[in-house]
């Protein structure tokens, strides 16, 4: 009975945790997401800010935010995703059913472009 109730208990820690970083990575999109023909949008800037405010602890609120419906969440989450290894590109195939399979296998595609982009320094327009 004590054992059920501490499972219960850490479980929903953990969830309302996982619910805070998701939070904190949407803030980080948020904060950084580009402005072009009057809409804001994912551009390099915020895949790079958002890949940068996470390590593989986080693939899972990555793939959380990548069944998303808010778009910029959900396109920032899926490519950080594919920058992040067999257990990223899981976990974007696992919860991307808000992207659909053709745009996956795209950013799979073009993920070897997106990597060169990261890996260079951001320019001076990334805030």
């Amino acid at each position: 009975m004590f054992a059920t109730l501490a499972l219960a208990l850490a479980s929903t820690a953990w969830a309302a945790g996982g619910d805070a970083r998701m939070r904190q990575l949407g803030r980080v999109v948020d904060r950084h997401a580009g402005f072009a023909h009057m809409t804001r949008g994912v551009n390099v800037c915020t895949v790079f800010a958002l890949r940068h405010a996470v390590d593989e602890r986080d693939i899972p609120v990555l793939g959380r935010m990548a069944a998303s419906s808010n778009n910029r969440h959900r396109l920032a989450a899926a490519y950080v995703l594919t920058q992040m290894g067999d257990a990223g590109v899981s976990e974007l195939r696992a919860h991307g059913e808000r992207l659909g399979p053709v745009e996956i296998e795209q950013m799979l595609t073009n993920r070897d472009q997106l990597r060169e982009a990261l890996t260079r320094e951001p320019s001076p327009g990334c805030r």
